[in-house]
């Protein structure tokens, strides 16, 4: 019998109503223009058949799975004609290392530079480009780098994060199921002292008032939410916390933002653009932001890019002058380089 992690996917498609076939998405390759789903190979029906029993036994609409040494992410739908399916998304079963994932030298010190800061930090994107695996990339590097409690709230739970992280750090994890259980699970974990705050996803409007009030309390706040730019990911939180706090939502969010990231995978790589905030408080983000002018970010989100690359520029000319420096008799060796503007600082 073929073992189905042996099959290359990343997403796998299960009908539960009937012995149909089943389909499969391989992992993205670069140069790819067009994603690709096919049908299981024949070969693997022991093994989907197995898969389709334990899918039908499951109650839960949306819920993690281990299946045949795979870790798997589940999301149980009634379709056209009465067909039941299941969506299940492949995931690694350790948590992901920032480092591994793709992102540029720039984007990683960016990504790294928020660690000491508190407020909010949100991963904005559409369905299945990897919004959760560049939080939770950004998390644990944060509990290796710098220490300390995180907390995290998540319908599934799709990484194992629970235990120690580091020298200093440590997770803890709490899986939610209903929609009320998002503000009073929010609550819970203010409780537990935590440094870091992760929430899976934004779902309800106490769930956005209450992170907005975390990230405003000394707190860095991850979350991921749908969003098809950096502007409409704000305006989504913005929008949902409204709905309890009126107009004091726009402030608020204001306040409390530390960054902003939108990504898309396009060939199979993590693309973003970030917007980013001053860490002493006054700039032109938090101040369109507090006036709800969200369409005026553009221009600082193109405009902090042309410095995050500036910045990286002259540190990798910086290393090969005093690489060449060193290298000269009597040299003093490498001095440091500067980076330029408040994004590094």
């Amino acid at each position: 019998m073929a073992q189905l992690r042996n099959l290359d996917f990343t997403d796998i498609y299960v009908r539960t109503d009937s012995q149909d076939i089943s389909r499969y998405s391989p992992t993205p390759r670069r140069g790819a223009s067009v994603p690709r789903n096919l049908r299981v190979p024949e070969e693997f029906d022991e093994e989907i058949t197995v898969l389709r029993g334990m899918l039908s036994r499951q109650q839960d609409d949306d819920f993690s799975l281990e299946f045949d040494g795979m870790r798997m992410r589940g999301s149980r739908c009634s379709l056209f004609a009465d067909q039941r399916w299941v969506a299940l998304r492949r995931l690694p079963m350790d948590p992901p290392r920032l480092s591994e994932l793709g992102f540029r030298p720039e984007v990683l010190t960016e990504f790294l530079s928020w660690g000491r800061r508190t407020g909010l930090v949100v991963i904005g994107g559409a369905t299945r480009v990897g919004k959760t695996t560049t939080a939770v990339g950004i998390l644990t590097e944060f509990l290796h780098t710098f220490g300390g409690v995180a907390f995290t709230i998540e319908d599934p739970i799709e990484y194992y994060l629970q235990g120690e992280h580091g020298d200093a750090g440590y997770c803890f994890q709490r899986q939610v199921q209903e929609d009320p259980e998002w503000g009073e699970a929010l609550k819970t974990a203010l409780r537990w002292a935590p440094r870091y705050i992760f929430l899976g996803e934004v779902r309800t409007s106490a769930a956005a008032e209450r992170l907005l009030r975390a990230a405003t309390s000394d707190h860095l706040v991850i979350c991921t939410v749908h969003g098809g730019s950096v502007e409409q990911t704000l305006g989504a939180i913005l929008q949902s916390a409204r709905a309890e706090l009126g107009e004091t939502a726009a402030p608020l969010l204001a306040d409390g933002l530390c960054a902003v990231v939108h990504q898309s995978l396009p060939n199979g790589r993590p693309n973003v653009r970030i917007l980013t905030t001053d860490p002493t408080g006054a700039d032109p983000v938090r101040t369109a932001v507090r006036s709800g002018k969200l369409h005026m970010l553009g221009t600082q989100i193109s405009q902090q890019a042309i410095l995050r690359k500036q910045g990286a520029e002259d540190t990798d000319a910086g290393t090969r002058a005093a690489a060449r420096i060193t290298a000269q008799p009597g040299a003093r060796g490498p001095q440091p380089a500067k980076k330029k503007g408040w994004l590094f600082s």
